[in-house]
Parts: C-alpha cells; sequence; structure tokens
C-alpha cells in the first residue's frame, strides 16, 4: 500500500495531487495538508494535526487524530509513523517544502526515517522532486530539468554516466557540495552510489 503525506508549506498548487494520488492510497493530511486535500477533491483516509495551519473547519476523513501543541515529533513525522503502521512501506510526500527551512530540512530528513523504518518515500512538488539515493538507479532525460547529488553522511563516493558532468568513483563530501546542477543529454543517466548517503534533487529550470 502506498502512502500520501499531505503537508502544509505554503505555495503549493493541489492540481499536482490530481495527478498522483490513486482511489487505492492511504492518504494522510498534516494539519494544513487537508485544505490542499479539499482543493484537490479527495477525502483522506487520516487528518492529524493541532489544527495551528488547516482553515477548514468541518474535517471529513476517515480517522481524526488531534495533536497537542507541545510534541516532540512534527507533523509530517507522525504521519509517517500512522502510515507505516497502517502498512505502507512506499510513500509520496507533497507540500513539504518551501516556507521554514527548519521544517523543509528535517522533511528531507523523514526520507532516512523512511528508509530505517524499511519504507521508501520521494517528495514530489510543483518544481522540485527529491529522494534518498539508491546503490543503483537511471534517470531518464527531462526537458527543463537539472539534477544535483547532495551527500547526507560525511562523505559518498558515487559515479554518473551519461550526464553533461560525468563522475567516476568521486568523494563528495558533506562540507563541499560539488555535485550540483548536473544537465541531461539525450540519453539515460547512469548513477552508482558506492559508498555513503545521499540525496538527488531534481529541479525544474525556471524561466
Amino acid at each position: 500500500m502506498r502512502g500520501i503525506i499531505i503537508g502544509a508549506a505554503p505555495g503549493f498548487d493541489p492540481e499536482l495531487l490530481k495527478s498522483h494520488v490513486r482511489p487505492e492510497d492511504y492518504v494522510i493530511c498534516a494539519d494544513g495538508g487537508y485544505d490542499y486535500a479539499l482543493r484537490a477533491g479527495i477525502v483522506p483516509n487520516v487528518f492529524l494535526g493541532d489544527m495551528d495551519s488547516v482553515h477548514s473547519q468541518d474535517i471529513s476523513a476517515s480517522r481524526v487524530i488531534r495533536l497537542s501543541p507541545q510534541k516532540d515529533d512534527t507533523d509530517s513525522y507522525t504521519a509517517a509513523r500512522v502510515g507505516l503502521e497502517a502498512g505502507c512501506r512506499e510513500f509520496l510526500l507533497f507540500a513539504v517544502t518551501g516556507g521554514r527551512l527548519d521544517h523543509s530540512l528535517a522533511n528531507l530528513f523523514l526520507l532516512d526515517f523512511l528508509q530505517a523504518a524499511g519504507a521508501w518515500g520521494r517528495i514530489v512538488e510543483p518544481d522540485i522532486e527529491c529522494e534518498l539515493l539508491r546503490p543503483f538507479m537511471t534517470l531518464w532525460p527531462r526537458k527543463g530539468w537539472f539534477y544535483s547529488l547532495i551527500a547526507l553522511s560525511e562523505e559518498m563516493v558515487v559515479s554518473e554516466k551519461g550526464c553533461q558532468y560525468e563522475l567516476d568513483h568521486a568523494t563528495i563530501r558533506q562540507n563541499y557540495q560539488y555535485g550540483i546542477s548536473n544537465e541531461f543529454l539525450d540519453q539515460e543517466v547512469a548513477l552508482t552510489l558506492h559508498s555513503g548517503k545521499g540525496l538527488i534533487i531534481l529541479v525544474k529550470q525556471s524561466g
């Protein structure tokens, strides 16, 4: 079962939900994420939050979890735990970046939290997509997009073939992130993560 987590980051276009969310998905709205689901015509399986960002007064969901404002987990982390408990092992996360930098960074590390729990997550925003690097990955050319590799561990060793700037067993360090803004050519890109841990972030070019 695939879990859908909808956060409350500002500026999100709920139309994106219509092209990704399937009827069989397990949809969890984290507080103000419910407003985005409502605008996309989606009734969530779960609503959770401390009601500090949702505008809708009438919550329609199969399960409603009211959270205290004084808590350790963010709403997004709680949503991930609820999805894991429901049996989800694949997650798409929407409206979890942008706005506050601390929330955005925490949600990037939420991908690592999901992997440690035996699941996999991918952040999908209108102009950004992000997931953890796998040992072997293939990227197909995406016109108008570029991608970056970010080291999460102290250092990671990667190879990139079929892109504008190729690397062969190159070490990218946490304090020196030079794997930024690589470009697609008219062929598939082969990525290999030899050691360490990192993110791949796809970014849509502006203009």
